[in-house]
């Protein structure tokens, strides 16, 4: 068991060893595949001593099966790191082939990929400018109903007042003041319902002018 503890650790070395080189090497894939076959090598290791853990006298069984615990979560952080790595420089290699690809392709005054650019943002440029007036004049509707329904609802308070006050001074019957009552509520009731009933039309607008042409 001396033997694969022994081998386990060197590989363990050279494998952290080598993901330090990695950054500098001139032939990145093949230095990456050395990598991977050292880690299998001690992932092989490591299921070997594993299974020697169970031959150990049991008064040593807990600390050697510990020792192969964390060289076995040693080498699942290798790997993450081997596979961080490639991820790195796959994306590298990726960016630096679109931006040589961008850079070498050219753009004639007429082309046609030029022309359906030109004109694809002229046409979003449109859209927006029709949907920012669109929304403009919902706005300035919706302004404008809104004062109109908050006047009328102060003139409604101040005609209640008004009739409450005369009707005290005239002494009018109660029931003549409970149909005056109800009238209020009544009153109150259409302001409310016009109220919603010009914000669902707003919404309908700006579902039309907006969502309808995104």
């Amino acid at each position: 068991m001396a033997d694969r503890w022994t081998i386990a650790n060197r590989l363990k070395l050279q494998i952290q060893e080598r993901l330090g080189q990695l950054a500098r090497s001139q032939a990145p894939e093949n230095d990456e595949l050395q990598v991977y076959q050292l880690l299998e090598e001690l992932d092989q290791q490591v299921e070997e001593l594993g299974f020697q853990v169970l031959k150990e006298p049991l008064h040593m069984r807990g600390t050697t099966k510990t020792r192969v615990t964390q060289l076995g979560l040693d080498a699942k952080d290798l790997r993450k790191s081997l596979s961080t790595h490639v991820e790195k420089r796959k994306r590298k290699e990726r960016q630096e082939s679109e931006r040589a690809e961008l850079l070498t392709k050219s753009y004639s005054a007429n082309s046609n990929d030029t022309a359906l650019m030109i004109d694809a943002s002229l046409d979003h440029h449109d859209r927006l400018s029709s949907s920012n007036r669109a929304m403009d004049d919902m706005l300035g509707t919706a302004h404008s109903v809104l004062e109109n329904l908050r006047g009328q609802g102060s003139v409604l308070k101040r005609t209640q007042r008004r009739v409450l006050d005369i009707a005290n001074t005239l002494g009018l019957s109660n029931t003549v003041m409970r149909f005056i009552e109800q009238r209020s509520s009544q009153d109150k009731f259409i302001l409310w319902a016009g109220m919603v009933t010009t914000l669902g039309i707003m919404g309908l607008l700006y579902y039309y002018f907006v969502m309808g042409r995104a």
